[in-house]
């Protein structure tokens, strides 16, 4: 594609503070907030000008697509990096103007306890100027705060 289909892949793995109560929904939440708090996570790209460039537009949040997202539960933790791979290596088709990240949550089990991986993957292009560290961090604390009601 004229962005290139090199990809940008952060993981966190994390336990959420009130197990009982962490869904789809929740994630869903906290995805519309970081779309909310950061407006390039509403862009997407348009390359169907005559001067040939490539231009990414924002939406404005009433308008802006949800965020790819999927869910994976898997029995242990050596199926994660399978499931990594797999995501990793489905690329955006721009010509839907999807969102130019996606999600995954992939649940597991570690010494009885759940645990959940956290994985954001976003063009290469796309996040010059970004930390995905960072917008993982912040990702995981909006879901512990939408979780715990604080």
């Amino acid at each position: 594609s004229k962005c290139g289909d090199l990809n940008v892949l952060g993981l966190t793995i994390f336990k959420c503070l009130k197990e009982n109560v962490f869904n789809k929904e929740i994630v869903k939440n906290a995805l519309y907030f970081m779309k909310k708090r950061h407006p390039l996570l509403r862009a997407y790209i348009i390359d169907e000008f005559p001067d040939k460039n490539v231009y990414f537009f924002i939406d404005n949040i009433e308008n802006s697509k949800e965020v790819e997202l999927e869910w994976v539960n898997i029995s242990s933790r050596n199926q994660l990096n399978k499931e990594l791979e797999n995501f990793n290596q489905k690329i955006f088709d721009y010509k839907k103007n999807c969102l130019l990240w996606k999600c995954m949550i992939i649940e597991f089990a570690e010494k009885n306890q759940k645990m959940y991986c956290l994985c954001l993957n976003l063009p290469l292009s796309f996040t010059d100027g970004m930390n995905i560290v960072s917008l993982l961090i912040e990702m995981v604390n909006i879901i512990n705060g939408i979780v715990t009601k604080e």
